[in-house]
């Protein structure tokens, strides 16, 4: 058996002594494998001749063995030629091939390109009113969910300086910031009075509702009468609304139960899950806060604060979660409630021995300053300016400014023996006060 090398590993076995013998001519035909055995044929052939040759001047003292070799040579020679040559062929022929592809291709994409511009141009000129309410509201709806996450996340990696962070102030009213005198306002009688038929403590406002929760109902107010009310039907045994905050830049209300999250939507008056937001490890929801496109949600039994980007078309994304060791230090049981305006978040913390502290922090979750007070501070709610609400659940209102760490106020509120639940701005000129069993509307 005779082995040898090509364009691959061809074995060529022995043929008998009539085909060995045979002086054939070989072929070179560029891309004929037929051919490529027959030469290799005979180019064995001829090296067992060679060989036979060898044996019979083994004992000659004259061996013309270097002439062979020659021959050899030249042989090998002409078969790599060959295939060089078949080799280029085929490399130039699939080049070809590619040069054609790419000519088709080019030339069928610049055709749909003018056809396309020409379609355009028709329906723009001749339809407008039909792409627009197609093609361009979504694509704008797209680039504002890009442009919100852009800057959400821009918000989070760029560190603010905090000696350099202002009041917020609303530009466009400038009545909005003034100082209320409270005390004053609670003197006055209510201008209207809402009957409650259970004690909680959810409740929210826009700029003309407010929205709070009555029992195993959603009931929507404005400051001179009750607009809606909704039954609200929990998915888990024992479940019911922690919480409710208004998201200005989506113009809904976000309802807040222990396990799930809802918007409901104060002009269609409907309520729609928003299934992206889970609890953690299947425990329980707490509080939850918004500010622009970003909502700020107390989470795993008040354990931890999360940071998410909010949109109108549920594109939610998880910005950060922070765990309670990394913004409460030791003495820190949960989150009880969190609250934010346009600067800054208020959070009400439970300690170790469930007396209630309010800290501020920035949006990046660093300290800034702890409230001083030798009292219980329970629910807090933010209401204009720089001034904030707290309360002891009891009859008193205690008001803070966030750029002082000191109590400022001490509202005594006489509720008749109803006690305190919640505080809300409705508006410029409005203040809601929830109690036990009465929803009253101050005019400020």
């Amino acid at each position: 058996m005779m082995v040898f090398h090509g364009e691959s590993t061809m074995i060529v076995e022995q043929v008998d002594s009539k085909l060995e013998n045979q002086s054939s001519s070989p072929c070179f035909h560029p891309s004929c494998s037929h051919c490529d055995v027959n030469y290799l044929k005979t180019l064995n052939s001829e090296i067992n001749q060679i060989t036979n040759d060898t044996d019979l001047f083994k004992y000659s003292s004259s061996i013309p063995f270097e002439n062979q070799r020659l021959n050899f040579y030249r042989i090998i020679d002409e078969w790599r030629s060959d295939r060089v040559e078949h080799v280029s062929f085929i490399y130039q022929k699939k080049k070809n091939q590619v040069d054609l592809i790419c000519s088709q291709t080019s030339h069928e994409y610049e055709l749909f390109r003018i056809e396309q511009k020409n379609f355009l141009n028709e329906h723009l000129f001749l339809h407008p009113k039909a792409l627009y309410p197609t093609f361009i509201p979504n694509e704008i709806d797209e680039l504002n969910q890009k442009l919100s996450l852009t800057r959400h996340l821009l918000d989070y990696f760029v560190q603010p300086k905090l000696n350099h962070l202002k009041t917020f102030l609303n530009k466009q009213d400038h009545h909005d910031d003034e100082y209320v005198n409270y005390e004053d306002v609670f003197k006055r009688k209510p201008i209207y009075e809402y009957p409650l038929s259970t004690d909680n403590l959810a409740m929210a406002s826009s700029t003309s509702h407010i929205l709070l929760r009555d029992g195993a109902h959603l009931s929507l107010y404005n400051e001179k009468e009750k607009l809606h009310q909704l039954e609200i039907k929990v998915q888990h045994p024992g479940d019911f609304i922690r919480d409710i905050c208004w998201c200005e830049s989506l113009g809904y209300y976000l309802v807040l139960t222990q396990y799930l999250l809802f918007i409901y939507d104060p002009d269609q008056f409907t309520l729609t899950l928003v299934d992206k937001i889970k609890p953690i490890d299947r425990k329980k929801f707490s509080s939850l806060t918004c500010s622009d496109n970003i909502m700020f949600l107390v989470n795993k039994n008040g354990e931890c604060i999360e940071r998410w980007s909010i949109a109108k078309s549920f594109n939610w994304k998880l910005i950060k979660r922070w765990p309670a060791e990394e913004f409460c230090g030791d003495n820190f049981r949960l989150t009880a409630r969190i609250r934010a305006n346009h600067v800054m978040l208020a959070i009400n913390i439970c300690d170790l021995n469930f007396g209630y502290r309010i800290c501020l922090y920035d949006y990046h979750m660093r300290f800034i300053r702890q409230i001083s007070s030798d009292y219980n501070l329970h629910l807090l709610s933010y209401m204009n300016g720089n001034q904030w609400i707290a309360t002891d659940y009891k009859e008193r209102f205690y008001t803070f400014n966030d750029n002082d760490e000191c109590i400022q106020t001490v509202v005594e509120y006489n509720g008749q023996g109803d006690l305190i639940r919640n505080i809300c701005r409705l508006g410029l000129n409005y203040i809601g006060v929830k109690l036990k069993s009465r929803l009253k509307i101050y005019q400020i």
